[in-house]
């Protein structure tokens, strides 16, 4: 989580500043096509994905379904799964 409130300011500044400042954005553009920083970005994405999954699941628990304790492994794991998936695509993507 703490990768996460780090990295949102860059992203933020990467965004803004592809109009303001069209040399920073370059530098930061080129700044993230390093494979090491390629990385962090998965994990990152791994890290905002699988909060955001679990953030749904615990919606639909909110209205009392799939509280089963069979229920709750299998979405437990249905969200692992796609949140791997997700996250293969993503790699595959910007690599």
């Amino acid at each position: 989580m703490i990768a996460f409130a780090i990295s949102l300011p860059f992203f933020s500044l990467w965004i803004g500043s592809a109009n303001l400042l069209p040399q920073f954005n370059l530098l930061l553009t080129n700044f993230i096509n390093y494979i090491p920083i390629k990385i962090i970005f998965v994990f990152w994405f791994f890290i905002f994905n699988h909060h955001l999954l679990n953030g749904l699941k615990y919606f639909i628990w909110s209205y009392g379904l799939g509280l089963e304790i069979k229920k709750v492994y299998l979405t437990t794991y249905l969200i692992l799964l796609i949140n791997i998936l997700m996250t293969l695509i993503f790699s595959w993507i910007i690599f």
